[in-house]
C-alpha cells in the first residue's frame, strides 16, 4: 500500500513500511566496519563466535573509568556511524526508534563485566552522562557478581539500560534469556524515553534531553555496573547482540 506524506511543505505518495519485515542488524567487532578504542588495553583478544561477540581480558583493575554510567568512563569501545536501513546518516535533528537485542552466553571465568549497545554523539569523549560528553545511551547485560570483585557468576546475568546518568531495570536473568530494549529519540523534544524487557520483567522512564543536530554513533562498549569491581587476565565475555534503526516522521 501507498499513502501521501507532507515532506517539505509538498504532498508525495510513499509506500507504506512494512514493519514486518525489519532486519536486525548482528553485531560482528571483527567485521573492519567498527572503530576501536582501548586507551587502558583492557581487551586481550576480540572475535565473533557462534554470531556472537566474544572478548578476553587482560586483569583490568577497578575504578570510574569501567563503569557505564559515569562522567569518568572511558573503557574499551567500538563504534561506528548510526546510519538508518538506507545507509542515510543519522544525527540528533533526526526521530528514531533504536532497538537493541542481548543474549549472553555460558563463558570462563567471567568477570562481573558485561555489554551494553546504544548510540552516542562523541565515542571519543570520557565520560558517558551529558552532550558535552559521549551522550551515550544503551542498553546493557553484565555478569552478576559471585560475591567476590574479580568473579562474575557464569549464568546469571542483569539487564538495564542508562541514559544522561540514570539507569532503570537491573533485571536478573539466566544465559538463556534474550533481551530487548528499546531507545526512543525525539527531536522535537529531544527526550529519549527508554523501556526494557525480557521474560520476567519490563519497564520504561524517560530519560535525558539533547539539542542540535550532530552526527551520532552506535557504539558497542565492555564495562561494569560497579566502580569497585576487578577482572582477572583471560577472563572470557560472550554475548550474541543485535540491534535495529527506526527512522521516524514528526511532521507539523
Amino acid at each position: 500500500m501507498s499513502g501521501l506524506v507532507l515532506r517539505d511543505g509538498e504532498w508525495i505518495v510513499e509506500p507504506d513500511t512494512n514493519l514486518a519485515n525489519l532486519e536486525l542488524t548482528t553485531v560482528d567487532i571483527t567485521d573492519g566496519s567498527w572503530s576501536f578504542v582501548d586507551i587502558n588495553t583492557d581487551i586481550k583478544t576480540q572475535a565473533l563466535e557462534d554470531g556472537a561477540v566474544k572478548v578476553t581480558t587482560n586483569a583490568i583493575s577497578s575504578g570510574v573509568v569501567n563503569k557505564f554510567v559515569h562522567a569518568s568512563y572511558y573503557g574499551a569501545r567500538w563504534y561506528k556511524k548510526l546510519t538508518d536501513a538506507d545507509g542515510t546518516q543519522l544525527t540528533l535533528a533526526d526521530d528514531f526508534i533504536m532497538i537493541v537485542l542481548q543474549q549472553p552466553l555460558s563463558s570462563s571465568n567471567p568477570a562481573p563485566f558485561g555489554f551494553g549497545c546504544g548510540f552516542s554523539i562523541a565515542p571519543l569523549a570520557t565520560g558517558s552522562t551529558t552532550q558535552d560528553n559521549q551522550g551515550w545511551s544503551a542498553a546493557a547485560v553484565f555478569n552478576d557478581s559471585a560475591g567476590g570483585s574479580s568473579t562474575g557468576r557464569d549464568n546469571e546475568f542483569v539487564q538495564n539500560v542508562f541514559s544522561g546518568g540514570g539507569v532503570i531495570g537491573n533485571h536478573a536473568l539466566t544465559h538463556d534469556s534474550i533481551t530487548r530494549a528499546v531507545l526512543s529519540y525525539n527531536n522535537k523534544k529531544g527526550i529519549i524515553s527508554s523501556t526494557i524487557s525480557n521474560k520476567d520483567n519490563a519497564i520504561s522512564r524517560a530519560m535525558i534531553t539533547f539539542t542540535g543536530s550532530v552526527d551520532l554513533y552506535v557504539q558497542v562498549g565492555f564495562g561494569t555496573r560497579y566502580d569497585s569491581v576487578t577482572a582477572l587476565e583471560d577472563a572470557e565475555h560472550k554475548q550474541k547482540i543485535q540491534y535495529t534503526i527506526i527512522k521516524l516522521s514528526m511532521e507539523q
